[in-house]
């Protein structure tokens, strides 16, 4: 397994596991917020949104990371959220998605970052299973206004 950057030539693989993932969320987005995402993921000079991959010479691109680093007023270090997590239900369990969050981190660590975090739905059983292994469980409760 190789977890590298999401690359503009990744499009026609990261299109169908970006829909699994919108699937699965019971969600959907038009398309210019697709094709939004995908150019701030893939765009070099841009360096508070990154894309990750993981990929086998076998299956190609199995699923991927999206990452927003930002300031916070608590540390002089940025943080980085792991906005987005997904692994094709074929690659489940073969260890994409700890090879991913690995590869987050250690992304993060290379930019001085004080805090690495997420989310995810309190009924997700599966991935919380991964998330307890490696990483702390908070008790914040999240508040979101949809504008």
């Amino acid at each position: 397994m190789i977890i590298r950057q999401l690359l503009a030539r990744d499009r026609q693989a990261w299109a169908p596991l970006w829909q699994g993932y919108l699937d699965f969320c019971d969600a959907s987005v038009a398309p210019e917020i697709t094709d939004t995402c995908f150019t701030r993921l893939t765009a070099r000079e841009r360096d508070d949104m990154i894309g990750l991959v993981a990929e086998t010479a076998e299956d190609g691109v199995l699923g991927f990371a999206h990452l927003v680093f930002h300031p916070n007023t608590w540390s002089i270090e940025g943080m980085c959220y792991l906005e987005d997590l997904f692994v094709a239900k074929k690659a489940r369990g073969l260890g994409a998605g700890r090879a991913l969050i690995g590869a987050s981190r250690d992304l993060a660590a290379e930019r001085n970052i004080k805090r690495f975090y997420w989310r995810t739905h309190a009924d997700n059983d599966t991935a919380r299973q991964l998330y307890r292994s490696v990483a702390s469980e908070r008790d914040w409760i999240i508040y979101e206004i949809t504008m």
